[in-house]
């Protein structure tokens, strides 16, 4: 059966709910604790494996206890984790307070995930031999370059953004961005269905074959030039959209893994994300392929 490698960070998320945030040099007690499995790559894999596509999960995680409980984590959402690697720097983690008005303060630790080496990037494709390559962001310079070096069977999410200049993009299979991504990659906000193609034309102006901007509540564009579509997703009520780019993401990749066109596996990728934003957390939220089933047409 056929593969989706999918190159990326994975981050024990160390989630603290409180009454309001402490002030400097305050301590204060938080009112509940929990400790979730997330990073943009695991929550991706994930996604992708809970939409049916036969997963193998490249990153790179520390010797330490958040190591084993993520892999765990991970592992029992039927993603393959023979292309991790280990460092002796920490498990990604971040330390998050969350306010009762829903704002959140975040602190990230990359950790191992920018340990993630070219090498095993490189030893991973050539091991898994994936149809498709699905990376973002959240780990090191020289992985992302790694990846991209494969061109016509790697999906860019380019988040968290950064400056990427520095990469070639000219003959990548697909990018991803959301809306602000997309200001900061072309210089056009799509706003309107109108800024919206002429932010798409930009992204293929680059030498990308299929470009796709997710457009939160208003769901998403793709075009490859040719032909193009906009996705509206279906109404829902959204209590947390921790995580549903992610989710998009990794259905997006199942689905054309699975052979179908960009209409189709967009579809799916949208009221896939539609799902995730009426359930808390990121990776605990992706749905199974049953539930996407049960809302589209």
């Amino acid at each position: 059966m056929s593969r989706v490698l999918v190159v990326g960070s994975v981050n024990a998320d160390l989630v603290y709910s409180v009454k309001e945030f402490p002030q400097p040099g305050q301590t204060i007690s938080s009112l509940d604790f929990k400790i979730f499995a997330g990073g943009k790559g695991a929550n991706q894999a994930v996604a992708c494996a809970r939409a049916g596509a036969n997963v193998e999960f490249c990153a790179c995680l520390g010797e330490d206890n958040f190591g084993e409980f993520l892999s765990q984590a991970i592992t029992s959402n039927n993603v393959g984790m023979g292309s991790a690697t280990k460092s002796t720097e920490p498990t990604g983690s971040a330390v998050i307070f969350v306010n009762q008005s829903g704002e959140n303060q975040i602190v990230l630790n990359p950790g191992a995930n920018h340990s993630l080496s070219a090498e095993s990037v490189n030893h991973a494709v050539s091991t898994v031999q994936p149809v498709f390559v699905l990376t973002q962001l959240e780990i090191s310079d020289e992985a992302v370059m790694a990846v991209l070096s494969r061109k016509e069977r790697v999906i860019l999410n380019p988040a968290p953004y950064r400056e990427i200049s520095r990469y070639d993009l000219s003959g990548l299979f697909a990018i991803t961005p959301n809306e602000s991504e997309c200001a900061s990659l072309t210089g056009i906000t799509p706003a309107s269905e109108q800024t919206t193609k002429e932010a798409a034309n930009v992204l293929l102006g680059m030498g990308i074959q299929n470009a796709v901007i997710t457009l939160g509540s208003r769901g998403c564009y793709w075009t490859n030039g040719q032909e193009d579509c906009f996705i509206s997703p279906p109404p829902v009520k959204p209590v947390d959209t921790t995580g549903a780019g992610d989710v998009f993401n990794g259905v997006l990749v199942a689905r054309l893994q699975a052979n179908d066109d960009f209409p189709n596996a967009l579809s799916y990728a949208v009221k896939a994300a539609s799902i995730s934003t009426t359930r808390h957390g990121a990776l605990e939220s992706a749905p199974f392929m049953s539930e996407i089933d049960s809302l589209l047409p």
